[in-house]
């Protein structure tokens, strides 16, 4: 089971009912020494700083290790290929859409 950094109680609850049923928690945690990271069993801090960007750290951080597990699958490696490279252009990407911040907001 996997919880991003959302300290709300319902998330907590889950996390602490997960955890003593057995499952493998991750904490995918902006945060070091949150509740989460604490009640985790394991965990990946991304230190991505503030809240802005946070959750697209996290989903990334999701998804590398998503491929990490998947490394041994002769028959995924080739869309583990196509991730990889979707994940090296994506800062470009990113940029090329922050560029029409001004163009999306002469629509609203």
């Amino acid at each position: 089971m996997f919880h991003f950094n959302l300290e709300t109680a319902d998330t907590l609850l889950s996390l602490r009912y997960c955890k003593n049923n057995g499952a493998l928690v991750v904490g995918v945690t902006n945060t070091v020494g949150s509740s989460i990271c604490r009640e985790s069993r394991c965990g990946i801090h991304i230190n991505a700083g503030p809240e802005i960007g946070a959750y697209t750290s996290q989903f990334l951080s999701l998804v590398m290790f998503a491929l990490v597990m998947s490394e041994d699958r002769i028959s995924m490696q080739s869309r583990r290929s196509e991730i990889i490279r979707g994940l090296k252009v994506l800062p470009e990407q990113i940029k090329q859409v922050l560029e029409l911040d001004s163009e999306v907001l002469k629509t609203i």
